[in-house]
């Protein structure tokens, strides 16, 4: 048995490296799946910029501004209340979050795999061009 956590309609699995919401993977980049990973892991309290940097990194640079990028991404995803800001220097994972003791479960994931190319994606970019869309349109 292993613990499983949960926030709102999302489980992550850090087997596998996926999350899932309401029994379905969604498209993260590994990245900022590892933020999500060190966030949930101390829900509730503080990590500062430098700490998170340290831990996702894993032996790669992380610059400020990617960790920026990758907690975008994230709040975009989970909602912008999911992950607060602290004095500027710190991130809260802020949603409620449940542990409970499960079995491992079967789900309709597909292999680690076949998320190489969503991990590759430049999520700085996506998000750049998101904001060029919306600036044409207004």
């Amino acid at each position: 048995m292993t613990a499983e956590v949960r926030f709102g309609a999302f489980r992550p699995q850090p087997d596998v490296r996926v999350l899932v919401r309401d029994g379905e993977a969604v498209p993260l980049t590994a990245r900022a799946f590892a933020v999500l990973q060190v966030l949930t892991e101390r829900a509730g309290q503080l990590v500062s910029k430098e700490e998170l940097m340290q831990r996702v990194r894993a032996g790669v640079v992380v610059e400020e501004n990617n960790l920026a990028v990758q907690v975008g991404a994230l709040r975009k995803l989970l909602g912008a209340e999911a992950i607060a800001t602290v004095a500027g220097r710190d991130y809260r994972f802020a949603m409620p979050l449940t542990r409970e003791a499960s079995v491992h479960r079967s789900t309709n994931l597909p292999a680690p795999g076949m998320f190489l190319s969503i991990t590759n994606l430049d999520m700085e970019g996506l998000l750049k061009g998101s904001t060029a869309r919306r600036h044409r349109r207004g």
